[in-house]
Formats: C-alpha cells, structure tokens, sequence
C-alpha cells in the first residue's frame, strides 16, 4: 500500500501560498495532511492554526532545519504530504512532565488504533526527547516500525515548532499511527577512536565529569591528543562537530550523541547519556559519512516493497541529520548522491533536515539518534 496520496514540493512557499499547496494536495482527497515547513520560510505560524482549523482533513505542522527533494536541499518553502488515509494522531503536550503521566498519555493512543508503524515528530531540543522514546515503546511494544524527526529551527534557537488546528506548541510530541510497516535504513559512519571512558557525572544531557574529571577538560585533551596540538576556545566547536561521543550497543553499533555546547567545564549533548555509562570518542571522514549513507539506502532498498520503481506514488523519505550538512559542506550533494543511487531506479525521494533522528533498531528497541542517515519506505 501507497502511503502518500499525493506530495507537494514549493521550495518557494511563503504565507499567501499555503492555502495554495493545500488545495493542491486535497486534489488527491487525503485523509490527513503534514505539512512540513523549512525554518527559514517567511510563514507567520501564528496565522496557520485557523488555516488548519478550516480544512476538510486533519493538517499537522512542523518547522524543520530544511528540507530535501532528489539532490537538492533548502532552507526554506514546504513540503506537504497528503496521507492516503486519516491517520490516529495524538499530540503530547510538555514531553518533560514525569514518564508516568508520558506513558498514559501514549497508552491511550495506542489502545484506540493498531499501528503497523508510527511516525513521530517532537521538539528537537527538549530535555525529555530519550523519556519519551522509552514511554513510545513501553506503549507499542517492539513490532510496530517507529521513524521520526527533531523539529526546529536551523539556528537552534528555541521556539515553538509543531502546529496543530488547536494553536502552536513547543516542547510537544506528534505521534500518528500508519496501517502498514515501514521498512528503513539507518547508518552514521562514525568509528571509534578513544576510549572507553565512564561518564561518572550527568544530568539528563548534560555531562558534567568523564573518569571523575571536569568534562569539558577532559574531552577537550582527548581532541587535542587527537590533532597533535592544542585547540584555542574560539576554534572549538569547529573541531567538536566532527568528535561526537558514542554508546556501543547490543549490536555493536554506536549510539551517537552529538556535543552541542559546554559551559562551567560542563557539555551539553543532543540526547541523554546517563551517569555511569561507557562512551566513546567517534570520528569519520567524508567519504566516511558518505558511504554509510549508501549503505542505509542498500539496506533499505532489500526490503522495500516490489513496487517501488515500477509504481509512481511510491516515495523514499529522508530523515538526515543537519550537522552532517556541516560535516559534510559543500560534500553534501554527494551524500545525497549515493542515497538515490541504491534506490529503486525511479523512485522518487523527499525528506528533512533535522535536529536528531528517530528509528527503531533491527532488535525493535525505539532510539533517539545523533548525526545518522534514516531512509524510509513501505515494507516488502
């Protein structure tokens, strides 16, 4: 089964048009609509809660860092998916309240619909990301297919980013259900170069000491033992992007946390790591990245439904993480490259720059992700 009725792309998009990319999209009577939107479009998000509120079907919005179309990506415009079907949609208000009132949140969801897959898009710098992918598969259990997005803006300024016809929300989760699997791929291309290290202080995503020393002290000999020299303040970040921290897991694949910003000798992470666990320092190369993605495209493509690239209407959806882009630079066209090019000859692909990745792994645990490539499609 097709998922999407119909997918409009308007690189272009500002506020007058947004009723336009729905009319196109209502074309193909969908059962729901998500609107996804670059966080550099002029749109007033303010005004779209009651352009939302007056379609015949229910519309979901996110910001996003960016957007994707074949080789090509951009900052702002939209990119509007009509679903061929309504989908269960929940909206979980303040994803860093206590797990339990998470969990009976998403239990709720889950006993009125029976979900092949979910899609999920949440804020993608709220402290409660890691809680809230627990409770999602304490709620599901490991069969259905989990694939989602953090929403925000490029500049990783805070801000309200998932809109709904009942007004904008910030540090907010969207789940909706899908009625078929999902089959994906999912490859970073980090490898492992210092390490082990304990993390014997943190608080959610903050680290504060490694082996009982100052964090940021620490990680920062550990680069400079790295390059050969020392790094000035002013250089660092530069250098820290290309340095995330890892978690090995029971697959031998590492969960990567991507270092965001330090302040007090402390470092913020994008995603959890809790005291007393085990980390890494990973690095990659260009190619390095590059070629994970083509190996999560291939691993994809093995599972993919026949369909696809001999039926149109069949999309490959991209979820890549934004700081691969910087990374990678002006690479970055390569890696989308190697992605179409282990896909189903013809088959279309679209997608979105993000603030960390959602997937559930081949054992059907559910992880927030750093730094990795997720391509999706309808399973085999």
């Amino acid at each position: 089964m097709k998922f999407f009725s119909s997918v409009c792309v308007d690189k272009n998009c500002v506020q007058s048009g947004i009723q336009e990319v729905l009319d196109r999209l209502l074309e193909s009577d969908p059962g729901c609509i998500l609107l996804l939107i670059g966080s550099q479009a002029q749109i007033d998000l303010d005004q779209l809660p009651a352009i939302f509120s007056k379609q015949p079907v229910p519309v979901y919005g996110g910001i996003v860092p960016g957007l994707i179309q074949e080789q090509e990506h951009f900052y702002g415009g939209v990119i509007a998916l009509g679903f061929n079907r309504e989908l269960r949609a929940s909206v979980i208000e303040d994803i860093t309240r206590p797990e339990n009132e998470i969990c009976a949140a998403l239990k709720q969801w889950s006993k009125e619909t029976i979900a092949a897959g979910a899609v999920v898009m949440l804020d993608g710098q709220s402290r409660g990301i890691d809680d809230f992918v627990a409770c999602l598969y304490d709620s599901l259990g490991p069969n259905p297919s989990v694939m989602g997005a953090g929403l925000g803006n490029l500049d990783l300024s805070p801000g309200p980013c998932l809109i709904t016809a009942s007004g904008i929300h910030e540090n907010a989760a969207l789940v909706l259900s899908l009625p078929a699997p999902m089959a994906f791929g999912l490859h970073h291309g980090f490898n492992n170069v210092a390490g082990p290290f304990l993390v014997t202080e943190s608080d959610g995503n903050v680290i504060h000491s490694i082996n009982y020393q100052s964090a940021f002290s620490f990680y920062k000999e550990v680069l400079e033992q790295q390059l050969g020299h020392a790094i000035e303040l002013n250089d660092f970040a530069d250098v820290a992007k290309n340095y995330p921290f890892g978690m090995l897991q029971l697959d031998n694949e590492f969960l990567v946390r991507d270092p965001l910003q330090w302040q007090d000798d402390s470092i913020t992470c994008a995603g959890c790591i809790p005291e007393n666990t085990t980390v890494y320092i990973l690095h990659s190369t260009a190619d390095g990245l590059i070629n994970a993605a083509a190996e999560a495209a291939k691993d994809l493509n093995a599972d993919l439904l026949p369909a696809y690239g001999d039926h149109q209407g069949y999309f490959s959806f991209l979820i890549d993480c934004i700081s691969r882009i910087g990374f990678l630079g002006e690479r970055y066209g390569d890696e989308l490259q190697a992605i179409t090019d282990n896909l189903p000859d013809g088959t279309p692909l679209i997608g979105i720059l993000t603030l960390g990745e959602i997937a559930s792994s081949r054992q059907g645990s559910i992880h927030f992700l750093n730094k990795t490539t997720v391509v999706g499609g309808v399973k085999r």
